[in-house]
């Protein structure tokens, strides 16, 4: 599969846009409107087939726990840990809390769960902490330029191909965190601090200033081995990827919904062929059926797969 960065998404918007003067449209403009396309995409997927955002945790927890970083504070499924296996617990309305707490704190494992804010509860109150499992939909890390790809890993030193303007060093700015993405699937390795910058060489302080970093893990130098980052990975400004998260057809519709958006809102162009493209991309992300060949939501809904079912089955 072709690997696409945040450069080639540019590139090709660019391609597509009807520019008179480039200047018009800045990459920061391109940057921001394929968000926005993301966004789109990652909203579809999440009503018509969750799968490919599906992620799950192990936690420890008594009465409530934090919702991970999900899409919009979205939970799927609660499970609770009992013997060897994990039991599905129930989603209730808060409205309905008290009906299913009542005379039952204490109990050993719970049975309930209800949401509250950006946490969730369970009921009854379990005696001790239980564990959970919980299932949540992923939200996609924002897309922005690389600063570099990976071409030597020393043992507290980076090394890559082109830096990009972004990255600073010596400061407790944002910008002189950066992480490292995995460049096959876009997920981030592990991140760190900028000590100082030669050339294409960067190197990563041993202590960084601040642990965390909009809710992620900041590492020492000392855990690059460790990390499992490779060449061809990439660097990017801590908070963000350079590797799109979904591929085609959805990196298609995110390309086709930017141009619509850049020729709409700043080029003032008609935009209805590029808009019918990015529909046309974004109906084969909604029906979309890997992982879902053996259910009846494809049997019923698909009229090409009733036909083969029964032409092929004799029914």
């Amino acid at each position: 599969m072709r690997r696409l960065t945040t450069e080639d998404l540019v590139e090709e918007v660019r391609s597509l846009l009807d520019e008179t003067n480039e200047k018009t449209i800045t990459d920061s403009d391109i940057l921001s409107a394929l968000n926005r396309a993301q966004d789109t995409c990652v909203n579809t997927l999440a009503v018509q087939y969750e799968d490919p955002l599906l992620m799950s945790t192990n936690i420890s927890m008594t009465t409530s726990y934090t919702i991970p970083d999900s899409l919009e504070d979205r939970i799927e499924k609660v499970e609770v840990l009992f013997g060897e296996r994990y039991y599905q617990l129930t989603r209730v309305s808060y409205r309905d809390s008290h009906l299913v707490d009542y005379g039952y704190t204490g109990s050993s494992l719970p049975g309930y769960y209800y949401v509250k804010g950006r946490s969730f509860y369970v009921l009854p109150e379990p005696s001790s902490s239980v564990t959970a499992k919980v299932w949540y939909l992923k939200d996609p890390l924002p897309l922005a330029a690389s600063q570099g790809r990976i071409t030597a890993i020393g043992s507290d030193y980076i090394t890559v191909h082109e830096l990009g303007d972004t990255l600073t060093s010596g400061f407790t700015g944002l910008n002189s965190y950066v992480s490292v993405i995995n460049g096959a699937t876009g997920e981030v390795r592990i991140s760190f601090q900028v000590q100082k910058i030669e050339g294409t060489k960067i190197t990563l302080k041993a202590s960084p200033a601040r642990s965390s970093v909009l809710g992620a893990a900041v590492s020492g130098s000392a855990d690059l081995s460790a990390s499992g980052s490779i060449l061809d990975d990439y660097i990017v400004i801590h908070g963000n990827t350079c590797i799109p998260f979904l591929k085609k057809p959805v990196a298609n519709a995110i390309i086709y919904l930017t141009v619509a958006d850049l020729k709409g809102t700043k080029l003032n162009q008609d935009v209805t062929l590029d808009a019918q493209k990015a529909m046309s991309f974004l109906g084969r992300v909604e029906s979309a059926w890997s992982g879902r060949e053996n259910t009846c939501r494809v049997k019923a809904k698909n009229g090409a797969f009733r036909r083969r079912s029964s032409s092929r089955f004799g029914r």
